[in-house]
């Protein structure tokens, strides 16, 4: 088995339609609303908004995310050199069947880093979050919208990039994941020796 029983892989596909709902909480995908950051991200709305943590955060759940502003820092890991190398492996194969390439989307990266932490965190493996809930309320949180498709591959126990992504590709429902025309953005994110890619279209 090529010593893939020595490693974990799951994987879920959603098809999922709906209207989008704002949360109330000041957090994006888990992870605190930063209005300095915001704000330094986005000068223009000093003078139209001001800097009241309260009213930058209505301002991107009302129009600041549509618009494709940045409410919250990337966690490293999402940004680094694995989620590069891992898109590069990802898009190649995507080309060689004649599929668009996905785009690394940072709001989805930040949410696959939240997924993948928590799973770390909390010792456990599986496609719901820690409380029980869905995960995918993690993809329409960072897209702002539930009028989407949406998917998740996570794995453990694998060391390097091209570990787990020959171990995804060689998993008919991951590939599947990896290969679908219905996605255009992708997510990915390493904590530990979790691995977590979350894909939006």
């Amino acid at each position: 088995m090529r010593r893939k029983l020595a490693f974990v892989l799951l994987t879920v596909l959603v098809m999922s339609f709906g209207m989008t709902a704002h949360a109330v909480p000041k957090e994006i995908n888990g992870v605190k609303f930063d209005a300095d950051y915001y704000l330094s991200r986005n000068p223009d709305l000093k003078e139209v908004v001001g800097n009241d943590e309260t009213a930058l955060y209505n301002h991107y759940v009302t129009c600041g995310m549509s618009e494709g502003r940045k409410a919250v820092a990337v966690s490293t890991d999402a940004s680094n050199k694995s989620a590069e190398s891992m898109l590069g492996l990802i898009n190649r194969e995507r080309s060689s069947a004649g599929l668009s390439p996905l785009s690394l989307n940072e709001a989805l990266c930040n949410a696959a880093y939240v997924r993948a932490k928590e799973m770390s965190d909390n010792k456990y493996f599986e496609h719901t979050r820690p409380d029980g809930s869905p995960v995918f309320g993690l993809v329409y949180s960072a897209m702002g919208t539930r009028r989407c498709f949406a998917g998740e591959n996570i794995a453990m126990g694998f060391t390097s990039v091209e570990q787990v992504h020959s171990g995804w590709m060689y998993s008919p429902s991951h590939r599947a994941n990896i290969m679908s025309g219905n996605y255009s953005a992708i997510g990915i994110a390493r904590y530990g020796n979790y691995w977590v890619q979350m894909f939006f279209g």
